[in-house]
């Protein structure tokens, strides 16, 4: 899986591309999970817009959803593909993070994340 994120304030907008597997997902949410430590990152917008492939298995998902996003004040994820929403709800289902949300649109995310903190901040 390739990644890159961009920061805007305290919003860091990650866009995922590609096949994801277990070592390619924790490699790529430890950098994040680094970055949130080491500045003030509040919210995070997770585009799976790009992701074509999701091999991991439920014990994995259930695995990499143990203590998922915690970092983050709140976190959404986004995906229009069938298979790739309905893996990120398992795993946000195994999360037990509800500042963690998943969605099938950009907009539906970011409506998600503009209510911060009791401020309307657009992500």
């Amino acid at each position: 899986m390739k990644y890159q994120y961009v920061t805007m304030d305290d919003l860091v907008v990650l866009t995922l591309n590609g096949e994801v597997n277990q070592t390619s997902w924790e490699i790529c949410f430890l950098e994040v999970e680094q970055l949130f430590k080491a500045d003030d990152y509040a919210r995070l917008l997770i585009d799976g817009t790009g992701l074509t492939e999701f091999h991991m298995s439920s014990q994995q998902c259930s695995e990499v959803a143990a203590g998922f996003l915690r970092f983050a004040n709140k976190a959404a994820f986004f995906s229009d593909n069938k298979l790739i929403f309905g893996m990120m709800r398992m795993i946000h289902s195994w999360a037990f993070n509800d500042q963690f949300q998943v969605f099938k649109t950009r907009e539906s995310a970011a409506h998600f994340l503009a209510e911060h903190n009791g401020k309307h901040q657009p992500a």
